[in-house]
């Protein structure tokens, strides 16, 4: 029998370490809490909602209100970045 060369397999997968740091924001936006205060009384009328244990889900993407400090560097990061997408970013900033 022929030794067998060794393998090695990496998974690798994102890390999105502002996850933390943004669970600890919402909880402290009343914007937040209220909205998911509400779904959870009703949530046959925020049918395009889904709670999770950390975040509001719209349509299957994670909810900001719109006083959240991460706003601003999501969409630079997601519009701007070489990886991130299209240079739109600047139209968008503006409105906010």
């Amino acid at each position: 029998m022929e030794d067998q060369p060794a393998s090695l397999y990496v998974i690798s997968m994102p890390q999105f370490l502002f996850l933390k740091d943004l669970r600890k924001e919402l909880l402290s936006l009343q914007g937040f809490t209220e909205l998911r205060d509400k779904i959870q009384r009703d949530p046959a009328t925020y049918t395009e909602y889904t709670l999770t244990p950390d975040f509001i889900l719209h349509k299957g993407r994670i909810w900001l209100p719109s006083n959240s400090s991460f706003i601003k560097p999501l969409l630079e990061e997601f519009h701007q970045s070489l990886t991130g997408g299209h240079m739109g970013i600047q139209k968008t900033l503006h409105r906010l």
